[in-house]
């Protein structure tokens, strides 16, 4: 006899917003930066065909150094470990890898937001709050501004240090899926 009081679902979860940890983000900016670590390699007298063959082999290890560090410095450090042979144009082509990681990044979160359908919740002028790493309880803010491109709201938080106008910080992004209303007895103050 089937149970008819027991509830279903077959819904597939949506995919976390891609960040740059993320294998497929690091192999993206991998092939990104491909063009500096082919000239390097030129420059230390690979032929181009074997600058070419050895593309799908340096790849995987452009992706893999991206795990250790963010700095172009310490990449160029990791891959040296890994028998390169370090000087400042590895350290340049290096660079070029951390810059290219976080426009593969951008791009991964907005396609991500695409094809997952992502709207925000609050509208400009909404109090909101979030958990905030250099806080110990939850901060409330003002939604001033909208990325509905990466699912992210700028959030205006006096208590954050933030200024309405002039020199200084007007806001924090805040991932849509990490705004929550405003506690109301806090809005005021922390705001």
């Amino acid at each position: 006899m089937i149970d008819t009081n027991t509830d279903v679902k077959n819904e597939t979860p949506l995919p976390s917003r891609p960040n740059r940890h993320d294998l497929v983000v690091r192999q993206a900016a991998a092939e990104k930066a491909w063009p500096a670590f082919r000239a390097w390699l030129l420059s230390n007298d690979a032929t181009e065909t074997e600058a070419d063959a050895d593309r799908e082999d340096v790849l995987p290890e452009l992706a893999d150094a991206l795990e250790w560090s963010y700095d172009g410095y310490e990449v160029a450090q990791h891959l040296e470990r890994q028998g390169w042979d370090a000087d400042d144009g590895l350290v340049d082509a290096a660079r070029r890898l951390v810059d290219a990681l976080y426009v593969a990044h951008d791009e991964a979160v907005k396609a991500w937001a695409v094809a997952t359908e992502q709207r925000p919740t609050f509208k400009l002028g909404d109090h909101v709050r979030f958990e905030h790493p250099g806080r110990q309880r939850p901060v409330n803010g003002e939604v001033t501004k909208i990325d509905a491109a990466r699912a992210k709201y700028v959030v205006f938080c006096a208590s954050l240090g933030h200024v309405r106008q002039g020199v200084g910080s007007h806001g924090i992004y805040i991932n849509f899926e990490d705004a929550r209303p405003a506690v109301a007895s806090a809005t005021a103050s922390d705001s």
